[in-house]
């Protein structure tokens, strides 16, 4: 509660500097094989479009949107609406962000989240709250490795309860290839380590193109 209570105090003392800032965003749009959640749920099996585009209100938060839609079905249409923001702490970046996920088919989600970074490690705790339905808790560890100037790899340990399904743990290893400045080649394997015995999630795999503004 009191991470929450921080979370909206800063929020809305940004708002209020919010006038007096230049308008800025950055985002980026995707064209992936499918869309694949990091607790291994395929949520649309098929080509997606994928897109998010992030609005600062102050040098430290952001209103953040994002949508997934697929190229020839309508199952995991997906809309995000949040706010996030982030305070350096020595070498330490913290975000906190709140989203509410709109869900085609599907009761909605809120979702709380905290992510810390410093260097290449990253750590996100996240904390679903699914309407109608059984909340879930997650927690993923990264770390971002550069092979060279354009090939970046990030492998990952996930691990997730909840939702009314079996707690599993996920490895990862996402990948991306810069072609130019702007557009990248991207990839992610997810594969269980431990997952109950009548879970049928197996090894996936995404490829496609991003391209960032």
């Amino acid at each position: 509660m009191k991470i929450i209570v921080m979370f909206v105090s800063l929020v809305l003392a940004s708002a209020a500097s919010f006038a007096a800032t230049a308008l800025s965003y950055n985002g980026e749009a995707a064209v992936l094989s499918q869309y694949l959640d990091d607790d291994l749920f395929v949520l649309t099996d098929g080509p997606v479009i994928q897109a998010g585009i992030y609005v600062e209100m102050s040098k430290k938060c952001s209103i953040d949107l994002w949508t997934n839609q697929g190229l020839d079905t309508r199952v995991g249409a997906e809309i995000d609406i949040g706010v996030s923001c982030r305070q350096e702490i020595g070498d330490t970046e913290v975000e906190v962000s709140v989203e509410r996920y709109f869900l085609g088919g599907s009761d909605d989600i809120t979702g709380l989240n905290v992510s810390v970074t410093r260097g290449q490690l990253d750590l996100t705790i996240s904390r679903y709250l699914w309407d109608n339905n059984p909340d879930a808790t997650r927690i993923i560890l990264g770390y971002s490795l550069e092979a060279d100037a354009k090939l970046t790899f990030r492998p990952s340990l996930g691990y997730e309860t909840g939702f009314g399904e079996r707690s599993i743990y996920v490895f990862g290893l996402g990948a991306e290839y810069a072609l130019t400045e702007d557009w990248f080649l991207v990839g992610t394997v997810l594969t269980p380590i431990s997952k109950g015995p009548d879970d049928e999630r197996s090894t996936e795999v995404v490829v496609g193109f991003m391209f960032t503004f």
